[in-house]
């Protein structure tokens, strides 16, 4: 079968070449996903969508002696940029293609050559460097070496994306990167300082009874905050003493239940 999706990528990158928009439409899913390197507008989905952004590059920025590797469920494109009267201009494309059925499925961009062969298998991931035997570990308020985590970010199922992006947005969240496929909010990654959050639409039904998580958040003004979750109709119990955790803390629950404890940051704490 690798043998066949080679063939039929070297088939539609053939009829981009040549503008042939019928041969597009047989090579692609009519589901077809492709992704550029960073999440949003480059970000197209539909057969309608792909055709019209490929109709818009333009051919000649493309070199000729593109290379297509097979990766056993994947295939690997990769395009050099033309040569202009100065050299190799800079661009090309690094592609990684998988596949639904006998057609071109998912497309995925590359900001090189090498990140799209680690993402495809066909080379050995850069591994960290392991610390000499002498070294000090690194206490957790340091900087992490070797094997050790060096970030964590919450990843929770909910049942309406967009609904709970709204509600993170009063405790001051803002949306860095989504995913929507077919105009559906999916996915999204939201942060506010040195705070994170990744929301993702659940397969299933949510419990609001059995979340057994509890969500840690720090404020510089709880009193502020308070006032503000109240005034847009938020269920949050009044600031108590959390002795002998933080002093000042309030706790609320999320549109999926998940419970949150939101506690003053004081020279204390």
């Amino acid at each position: 079968m690798s043998a066949a999706n080679v063939e039929l990528v070297r088939r539609g990158f053939d009829a981009f070449r040549r503008g042939d928009a019928a041969v597009l439409a047989e090579v692609l899913d009519p589901d077809v996903e492709w992704l550029g390197v960073d999440a949003g507008p480059r970000d197209l989905y539909g057969l309608g969508a792909v055709q019209s952004a490929l109709a818009a590059l333009a051919v000649d920025d493309f070199a000729p002696g593109e290379q297509i590797l097979d990766a056993g469920d994947r295939v690997v494109l990769l395009v050099r940029g033309a040569q202009g009267p100065e050299g190799e201009r800079p661009g090309g494309a690094c592609l990684v293609i998988s596949f639904s059925g006998e057609r071109i499925g998912r497309v995925l961009e590359y900001r090189s050559r090498r990140e799209a062969l680690v993402a495809a298998g066909l080379e050995p991931p850069d591994l960290p460097t392991p610390l000499a035997p002498d070294a000090p570990h690194p206490s957790w308020a340091g900087a992490a070496a070797g094997a050790d985590v060096n970030g964590l970010v919450p990843f929770t199922h909910v049942a309406d994306v967009a609904r709970s992006v709204a509600f993170y947005g009063l405790l001051g969240f803002r949306v860095e990167r989504t995913f929507a496929p077919h105009g559906q909010l999916a996915w999204a990654w939201l942060s506010s300082g040195r705070a994170q959050l990744m929301l993702a639409a659940a397969d299933e039904e949510i419990d609001r009874e059995s979340q057994g998580v509890l969500f840690c958040l720090y404020t510089d003004d709880l009193a502020s905050l308070h006032g503000r979750l109240a005034a847009a109709g938020v269920r949050v119990g009044e600031i108590v003493d959390g002795s002998p955790g933080p002093r000042h803390e309030i706790s609320l629950a999320d549109p999926d239940g998940y419970r949150l404890l939101i506690a003053q940051l004081t020279v204390e704490s």
